[in-house]
């Protein structure tokens, strides 16, 4: 550990080609400093200590761009902000004193270690500074000079040596005598300094209480918040709990529902199934019935002596046969009566046949049939056992009436 009085000898670390290097020496120590030596001026003493100097070291690796060093006289923010002969590199505590590693130019390098010009440093320091990207606690080193009179009780001499330049510290020394007296007034003298300092950090740690309890009340909102949030989860939960109860019922009910859809589905189907086979049979009852009375219509014209071959291909499915060469019944009957001679000539006229049971009826205008043609229709009538009369009868649905009664009152 480096003490008062020793010497200490810092080695030039690198010498670059092009010339200058880079050095290692001390830029402050814990100690007392008289402000009215400071380039700032003031009065009373401040006492820098070894934490202080460990905050400064700490600070100048987040401090933000580099630290730049000239020589004395100090400069101000502007002046600092050009071309710079020198920077920091890094700072570090070696016992009581703040060291700092330089990377200095060709012309202050030859100025310091060729030349040997100076002997001293000085630091420019602030308290509690705020940076736009960060708010530094405690001193931080801003800036530094070399100087022949520094504040701080800093100074080395270079010495040459075989096998390279050294840089000799000799740190000052403790005062004896009348120099220790003098040193008993300053620290006296400091006490005010010193309690400035201790009024500068309560009133510090006043305001950081003030934002504890900021922070506390601001802390209880959020633990609110946080029961509000968490209220509102379980009732979200509750209503959750009873939708899912909710859900299983209504799949029950749908299942059920299911159920009887696919039951009334195959109950439709059947249905479907019934009416197809309804139809078929109806229409299977309905070409029976024509098929009937197309014959019976046929077997009159060809008894009126109506040439057969007009009928031909019939007699397989009458009502097949009907259907292909005819519009419908109506039409057949009319063109067939009107060829044997049974229908008049009058188109609006009911269609009557020669064996109405009425013997009162008024003849209708049109050929009529002779008697003796009258006789062979009924003698026709009576072979092929058709008794319904056709008297009045104009359209098939009456027809079909006219022999379902007759077929009944043959029963």
């Amino acid at each position: 550990m480096i003490s008062l009085g020793t010497a200490v000898e810092v080695k030039v670390i690198k010498r670059h080609p092009t010339g200058g290097g880079i050095i290692t020496l001390p830029v402050l120590s814990a100690a007392e400093i008289d402000l009215a030596r400071t380039a700032g001026g003031g009065e009373g003493m401040l006492d820098i200590t070894i934490a202080d100097l460990e905050q400064m070291a700490r600070n100048f690796v987040d401090w933000p761009g580099p630290v730049g060093v000239n020589v004395a006289p100090h400069k101000t923010d502007y002046e600092a902000s050009g071309p710079q002969p020198a920077f920091m590199e890094g700072l570090s505590v070696i016992g009581n004193d703040l060291w700092s590693t330089m990377d200095i130019g060709k012309e202050l390098f030859e100025s310091i270690v060729d030349k040997r010009e100076w002997r001293g440093f000085s630091v420019d320091i602030g308290f509690n500074v705020k940076k736009p990207t960060k708010a530094f606690e405690g001193w931080s080193v801003t800036r530094g000079v070399f100087t022949n009179n520094p504040a701080a009780p800093v100074n080395f001499k270079v010495a040459a040596e075989a096998g390279g330049c050294t840089v000799t510290v000799p740190l000052q020394s403790a005062p004896s005598g009348e120099e220790k007296d003098m040193a008993t007034e300053e620290k006296t003298i400091s006490l005010a300094a010193h309690e400035a300092k201790v009024a500068e950090v309560r009133a510090e740690t006043t305001a950081s209480t003030e934002r504890a309890l900021a922070l506390e009340g601001q802390l209880e909102v959020e633990r609110q918040a946080v029961k509000d949030m968490t209220s509102e989860r379980n009732e979200a939960n509750t209503k959750l709990s009873a939708m899912t109860t909710d859900h299983a019922a209504l799949k029950g009910t749908s299942a059920v529902s299911l159920a009887e859809v696919s039951s009334l589905r195959t109950a439709k189907k059947t249905l479907e199934a019934k009416v197809v086979e309804l139809s078929e049979k109806l229409t299977e009852t309905e070409d029976a019935n024509l098929g009937i009375r197309v014959k019976e219509v046929i077997s009159l014209a060809i008894d009126a002596n109506v040439p057969p071959a007009m009928f031909d291909g019939h007699e397989a499915d009458p009502a097949t046969w009907m259907k292909s060469n005819y519009a419908s019944f109506e039409a057949f009957q009319k063109q067939t009566n009107a060829l044997a001679g049974i229908v008049p000539d009058d188109k609006s006229a009911p269609v009557k046949t020669r064996t109405d049971k009425s013997p009162t009826d008024t003849p209708t205008d049109g050929p009529q049939l002779s008697a003796e043609d009258q006789a062979k229709l009924d003698g026709v009538k009576k072979r092929i056992g058709l008794t319904t009369d056709f008297s009045g009868i104009t359209t098939e649905e009456e027809a079909q009436k006219a022999h379902e009664a007759a077929l009944a009152e043959k029963k």
